[in-house]
């Protein structure tokens, strides 16, 4: 590392190329500091900061622009980019649709590429039509109606988009949780971009545990110009807006300080049918919300553009910066001391130490009974659900599709098999829908595991104050540096527990046994299954094979309408039978998944926690150790650690010396 600090260089910064090379000559020196601490700390170069410092850098030197749609899936995020763009492009459904993240760039010509590895790790791309890409991107379901895996964790659709223009991208993100593996392919992305369009349904806009979370991710990012786009408004009662807005602005103030050019509440799919429509019929599309969201945008990348290209990532470099200073304290506050000083306060903190993990080992007991609790309480709250819509099953009857009765064929299953198939297609969606609404209403699931989350808080949080307060402690008489503690950085633990919850599947589960198992009992002449049972013994099966003797057609008609009538009849009473039965067995499947997320989840909280002790012990020790082999080892650490921290001064003053001057020549 060479021994003159980048900084005080910040007069005449030039054209927008030069400003940006001086930043990433700040970022690149500060990763130099990093990548040595970290070799002395943990041995291992590259992680934590350094890896942070070099996304950056890359972000920061890419020529184009880049804007991700972000939010919870199915919340009309590809609807969203489809109305900005004009056209039907990405797949929109009720459930989760897209199977990999996409980024769309401006083109003469429409071509697309499919990436299998992920992003940034310089794999070959495929390259196929628009068309290929769009089979690609929408979510396949399996034979149990869940969301399959793509081969593919990203692609790109060029395309000749005018938003586009001017080295834009926008980024149409699978969403957020649903998938741990699309997840991660999102979360990847959120370094390297420049701009966030954060999407939540108007419905429980903000109110999901996870967005705090996310949020709070996109500021500690350097994100301060985040778009947010209250959609699905449309869905809101009218009464109801006027609060809705009032609520969604003040929830969004504590993340950007314009919200009349950053907060709006949207209709994305009333957009897209207006803008497919030709002529566009004006008043529809402005009471859709698109327009001044679309005006709000074009303005940001014709005035805001360089300057947020060049300020988002001089905010990340500050925060990096702050905690490496906080990184190189502690170790030269150890340094200050002789080993045998050092030793003693490690000594003398024995109570200390065995009480921290003490506090360790209750944190461990209480999240492992909330999760056993949760389990049991979710399963019971599921089949409460499902004993209370079986009732209602009767009702969905009629919206089951025309039936397709072969009755001239000899074969019972080539007669029914069919129109069984309908049947169960049909009430097996209606189910899924049902589901859904429990997992996504206010009144459903989420209440409930904002019920738990509270109760969690309740117990936990009193020992997490308690793990942390007597580690800084123990920090404090070590390295005679100590940090407070404060509410949002113990909390944060908690709302992290989201991304391990996957309370949604639940909107994708089906009765374990089909009533259709009859069909299949049929088939090899057995009546094993309640269902196949059911059918048989009412007669169903060999009363409607009395039609195929008549010969007039009239009679015929008649027999097949009655036919399909019993046939209904039968079939949503068997179906009702089964999801009774299998009401337990559902509730106890979804339990089990979400109690083993919910379990790696606090694995993950007490490795986490676990690591922060270890990790100040080892490095007191090594300390001790270096002290101990010889003054020069330790004068030289000392010598190293207090030119970092000169580095970090100079590049800081350096920092704040540019952003100002960034501000100053773009305003």
């Amino acid at each position: 590392m060479s021994d003159q600090p980048a900084g005080r260089r910040t007069a005449g910064l030039g054209s927008f190329d030069e400003r940006r090379a001086r930043l990433a000559e700040m970022f690149e020196a500060t990763r130099e500091i990093a990548l040595a601490l970290e070799r002395e700390v943990t041995g291992v170069p590259g992680t934590r900061h350094s890896a942070r410092l070099a996304e950056a850098v890359r972000t920061l030197r890419r020529e184009s622009f880049r804007i991700m749609v972000f939010g919870d899936f199915s919340s009309g995020k590809s609807t969203l980019v489809n109305a900005l763009l004009g056209q039907e492009l990405l797949p929109m459904k009720e459930n989760p649709t897209t199977a990999f993240t996409t980024v769309l760039r401006h083109a003469d010509q429409p071509r697309a590429e499919l990436y299998e590895d992920q992003v940034g790790s310089g794999g070959e791309p495929r390259q196929v039509s628009v068309g290929e890409f769009l089979r690609a991107v929408e979510l396949e379901l399996d034979d149990d109606d869940l969301p399959g895996e793509s081969p593919y964790l990203w692609g790109v659709v060029y395309g000749p988009y005018p938003l586009l223009r001017g080295s834009v991208e926008l980024i149409d993100s699978a969403g957020t949780n649903e998938s741990r593996r699309r997840e991660k392919v999102t979360l990847a992305f959120l370094p390297q971009v420049d701009a966030v369009i954060f999407v939540t349904p108007a419905r429980g806009a903000f109110k999901d545990r996870d967005q705090d979370h996310y949020l709070r991710m996109l500021q500690d990012l350097g994100h301060q110009e985040i778009f947010f786009v209250v959609n699905q408004f449309d869905l809101i009662r009218e009464r109801e807006r006027e609060d809705v807005r009032r609520r969604c602005r003040r929830i969004a103030g504590q993340y950007t300080r314009r919200l009349d050019r950053r907060v709006f509440f949207v209709s994305a799919l009333d957009a897209l049918e207006a803008r497919l429509q030709d002529p566009v019929p004006p008043a529809a599309e402005w009471d859709s919300g698109i327009r001044p969201l679309e005006e709000a945008l074009s303005e940001f990348l014709m005035h805001d553009k360089a300057r947020i290209k060049l300020l988002r990532p001089a905010e990340l470099l500050v925060r990096e910066i702050v905690q490496l200073h906080r990184s190189i304290g502690g170790r030269r506050g150890m340094l200050t001391r002789s080993a045998d000083e050092l030793q003693e306060s490690l000594d003398a903190g024995r109570d200390k130490r065995e009480n921290i993990l003490k506090g360790l080992e209750l944190i461990r007991r209480v999240l492992d009974t909330w999760v056993e609790e949760t389990g049991q309480l979710l399963a019971t709250e599921v089949e409460r659900f499902i004993r209370e819509l079986t009732p209602r099953v009767g009702e969905w009857a009629d919206d089951l599709p025309k039936l397709d009765v072969r009755l001239l064929r000899r074969d019972r299953m080539a007669r029914y098999g069919d129109a069984i198939q309908q049947i169960d297609d049909a009430l097996n969606r209606r189910l899924q829908l049902e589901l859904h609404v429990f997992a996504e209403g206010e009144e459903g699931l989420p209440a409930f595991m904002h019920s738990r989350e509270a109760a969690l808080e309740q117990s936990i949080l009193p020992h997490l104050h308690d793990f942390a307060d007597r580690l800084e402690e123990l920090r404090g008489e070590l390295t005679g540096t100590r940090d407070l503690v404060d509410e949002s950085t113990v909390r944060q633990l908690l709302h992290d527990m989201s991304v391990h919850v996957p309370f949604r599947v639940l909107s994708r589960t089906s009765p374990a046994a089909s009533w259709t198992n009859a069909a299949g009992v049929l088939a090899v002449g057995g009546a094993g299954t309640a269902a196949g049972a059911g059918l048989i013994s009412l007669g169903l099966v060999s009363w409607v094979a009395a039609p195929v003797v008549l010969s007039a057609g009239a009679v015929y008609l008649v027999g097949r309408r009655i036919v399909k009538s019993r046939l209904v009849e039968q079939a949503v009473t068997e179906y009702a039978s089964v999801l009774t039965g299998s009401a337990p067995e559902i509730a106890r499947q979804y339990a089990a998944e979400c109690t083993e997320g919910l379990a790696r989840w606090a694995a993950g909280l007490e490795q986490e926690l676990a690591g922060w002790y270890g990790r100040l012990v080892a490095d007191t020790e090594e300390t001790i150790r270096k002290l101990r082999d010889g003054r020069d080892e330790a004068e030289r650490d000392r010598r190293a650690l207090d030119g970092w921290a000169g580095h970090l001064n100079a590049i800081e003053g350096d920092l704040t010396d540019f952003k100002q001057h960034v501000l100053d020549e773009m305003r």
